[in-house]
């Protein structure tokens, strides 16, 4: 180390190694005390360091001290070594040198100055070094410019597809929520189908029970009926017994003469009294059974016409049922053109909104006409969802009224049916009314026939037996049938249905239906 000292100054020269660089540099130290000022150390420096480069003793040079060699002689060569980007070089010795004046406080709290040499090779390698750290920064930033941008795009996409799968995943929630209602209304409908099921099965099984009724009650007339047979065929044997007694007694009469004639007499008179009361039981029971016959057949025919009257009532509702089922047809055609009006004015707004939100710039103005097209855009949507949930409810309706008529249309002809089932009853049961008059007819003719020919042999013998006046069967009959004769009506539908049932029918039949 060289110190160059003079009045107040003190100046070192020091070999100093830099432990960040490898450089070797030559430090000129000045050493200020307070009362000398920076300037005139620094002017000190420099006409030292002019004086020794002019003097040639002593050379500083990239921090080194080194004796200089006079003009004729050859310069020697210093081997200096720089590091530029990490890569050490030789620098050129007889080259153009940077000087610089550097001033920091030491240690002891003192100002230093501080001399520095640098070749011009050394700052141009240092400018170049500079000028690539510069030019692979600028690469960098458009490199991360380019990523950024790219980055934005993605952005932007990932906005996009977020927007879409958030719209998807509105319209699947609203499809879900339609779904869920319409689940729920199926339920409800599946519900009042089965209630409806079960009623109709309710009054299926009372009509198989009333049909069960009414052929039992047909069973049981017609054990009536054959029982009756039996005991006609009783008393036509009972009458055959008494003509046979009859003859035998005419016999005895005939040949007893006056003597027993009084006594045949009483005899004759005892069995005709027998006889008519005989007969006068049987003409009842025949009777009682004609009146029971027409009860049921007038208790038939009020069913009947009870029947008509529902048959009636039904297609009026039906009717009724039809007509409301147009006016919803055509209230929810109403509804869907003014659905698709809404729809429509929907499209036009958002397509406003669209075009106000691609403008660049945003005014109060656009910003007021946005807000309105939102708000006229979500009262649409209320009024077609408002639409929809109309035109569900007006759907359920017609389809509710819709199985009420196709119920009604099946009690209707339940209801005929029941009517014919009816009908073919008193059909049958006129048939066996006939049947029974004419058995009586018969048996009273007969009878009449018998009696005749007992009065004329009677006579013939000459026995005065007074016979007694004769039921005839024609004014009984019909004495017994006149109060259940009715006015003549205008032809019903039961009396067509009967005419068809029964073509060989008398009239007087028809006028006691």
């Amino acid at each position: 180390m060289l110190k160059y000292s003079s009045g107040g100054t003190v100046i070192t020269t020091a070999d100093t190694k830099d432990s960040s660089s490898e450089r070797n540099i030559r430090r000129l130290r000045l050493t200020l005390h307070p009362g000398d000022s920076v300037q005139d150390a620094a002017k000190k420096v420099s006409t030292d360091t002019m004086d020794k480069a002019v003097s040639g003793s002593v050379c500083k040079k990239n921090g080194y001290v080194q004796q200089v060699k006079p003009a004729g002689c050859e310069p020697g060569v210093q081997n200096l070594t720089t590091v530029t980007n990490g890569i050490g070089e030789r620098l050129a010795e007889n080259g153009p040198k940077v000087y610089g004046v550097v001033q920091r406080t030491g240690t002891d709290c003192q100002q230093e100055l501080m001399a520095y040499e640098w070749p011009v090779s050394h700052l141009r390698d240092e400018m170049r070094y500079i000028r690539e750290v510069r030019d692979s920064l600028e690469k960098v930033r458009e490199r991360m410019y380019g990523q950024f941008g790219s980055m934005q795009q993605s952005m932007k996409k990932l906005s996009q597809e977020m927007r879409t799968s958030n719209a998807q995943r509105r319209s699947l929630e609203s499809e879900v929520r339609v779904r869920t209602k319409a689940m729920d209304s199926f339920d409800q409908i599946n519900s009042s189908l089965i209630s409806s099921n079960i009623d109709l099965q309710k009054i299926v099984l009372e009509k198989c029970s009333d049909r069960v009724q009414i052929r039992e009650e047909l069973k049981s007339l017609r054990t009536s009926y054959e029982q009756a047979e039996e005991k006609l065929k009783e008393r036509e044997q009972q009458l055959a017994a008494a003509r046979v007694e009859n003859d035998s007694l005419r016999l005895q009469v005939e040949t007893t003469e006056e003597g027993s004639s009084k006594r045949l007499q009483e005899m004759t008179l005892k069995l005709q009294s027998e006889y008519e009361e005989r007969l006068q039981q049987e003409q009842r029971k025949h009777l009682e059974e004609i009146e029971a016959l027409q009860v049921k057949i007038a208790d038939y025919e009020r069913r009947i016409e009870e029947a008509e009257r529902n048959v009636r009532i039904a297609e009026a509702k039906i009717a009724e049922r039809d007509q409301r089922i147009i006016e919803v047809e055509r209230l929810l055609d109403c509804m869907g053109k003014e659905k698709g009006q809404l729809q429509q004015k929907l499209q036009e707004c958002e397509l406003r909104l669209r075009k106000l939100e691609q403008t660049d710039h945003m005014d109060a103005t656009t910003v007021k006409k946005s807000q309105k097209l939102e708000e006229e855009a979500s009262e649409l949507r209320e009024r077609i969802k408002h639409l929809n949930d109309m035109v569900f409810s007006q759907q359920r309706k017609v389809k509710g009224m819709v199985e009420e008529v196709e119920t009604l249309r099946a009690k209707v002809a339940q209801k005929d049916m029941f009517i014919s089932e009816l009908l073919d009853r008193i059909a049958i049961i006129e048939c066996e009314n006939n049947e029974l008059e004419d058995k009586v007819e018969y048996f009273m003719s007969e009878q009449n026939g018998t009696a005749k020919a007992m009065s004329t042999r009677d006579i013939g013998v000459g026995c005065d037996l007074s016979i007694r006046p004769e039921i005839h069967p024609e004014n009984s009959v019909g004495n017994l049938f006149r109060p259940f004769r009715s006015t003549p009506a205008p032809p019903t539908r039961v009396d067509s249905t009967l005419l068809r049932a029964a073509p060989s029918l008398p009239v007087q039949s028809q006028d006691k239906i």
